[in-house]
């Protein structure tokens, strides 16, 4: 009997391209994970919402939600801040050496970010991305990742290092086929325990986030910058990897819970 698929882990990231939280149990809305990028930094110059696509210095800080909803930021140096408080906007801009806004997520709001199309290539032309109407996200309410996919990557380039934290996923699952099982939800129902479910709508598409370093966080080692992710993606899997997915059934998504692909 083939063993089932699980959960076997759930990042939520409440400030848009900071270090996010590894938790035990996410809530799945229409509009995607309840507290995810709910705040995201601005540029009040051009009104383009910040991502570590094009400032990789965000990566540099973290951001948690407590038990009352509150949403902390912590610096590099250590200061943290709560990201609804007045002075948010001015501590960050202090940190960045630049005027910044925070924003934090409201319906019906559109919003646009920029990012080249050559990850590789910082310097190389850049375009407006609109995110979906009322987010912060790039693209998609949930990106799904098996760690199937990230084992053959790293079968396939052992030379690099694979860290899931890599490519920022909400929903980690365990137990899949081996190779790259996600490619093949494209267009299905994927149940997440007794109550949530998701449409797959497209692999994944890489950017330059893969190849940014990262500071150590939670017990993890610092992830250098590594701009072969970007080459090997592209030599074997069309710089793919992961599931983009809409949110077909709302409900809760805990660590362990079963994952089931409905019958065509």
């Amino acid at each position: 009997m083939a063993t089932a698929m699980r959960v076997s882990a759930l990042w939520r990231y409440p400030v848009k391209s900071m270090q996010g939280e590894q938790v035990d149990a996410i809530e799945l809305t229409t509009d995607g994970i309840v507290g995810d990028r709910r705040y995201a930094l601005r540029d009040p110059s051009n009104g383009l919402v910040m991502s570590a696509k094009r400032v990789p210095d965000l990566f540099g800080a973290s951001a948690s939600t407590g038990i009352d909803g509150m949403v902390a930021i912590t610096l590099p140096d250590g200061t943290t801040f709560d990201a609804g408080g007045a002075d948010a906007a001015a501590q960050l801009s202090s940190w960045l050496g630049r005027s910044v806004e925070l924003a934090e997520v409201a319906p019906g709001h559109q919003s646009s970010y920029d990012m080249t199309l050559d990850p590789p290539n910082d310097g190389a032309d850049v375009y407006e991305i609109p995110s979906p109407p009322g987010t912060f996200l790039d693209l998609a309410a949930v990106h799904l990742l098996t760690a199937s996919s990230l084992q053959r990557m790293s079968d396939l380039r052992p030379d690099l290092n694979w860290d899931v934290r890599r490519f920022r996923p909400n929903v980690v699952v365990t137990d899949a086929d081996a190779g790259f099982p996600e490619d093949e939800w494209v267009g299905r129902t994927i149940h997440l325990g007794e109550e949530a479910a998701l449409h797959g709508m497209m692999r994944t598409m890489r950017c330059a986030m893969p190849l940014r370093a990262q500071p150590a966080s939670s017990g993890s080692v610092a992830l250098a910058r590594q701009v072969d992710t970007f080459r090997a993606l592209s030599d074997f899997h069309a710089n793919d990897l992961g599931l983009y997915a809409s949110v077909s059934m709302t409900g809760g998504v805990s660590v362990g819970d079963r994952v089931e692909l409905a019958a065509l």
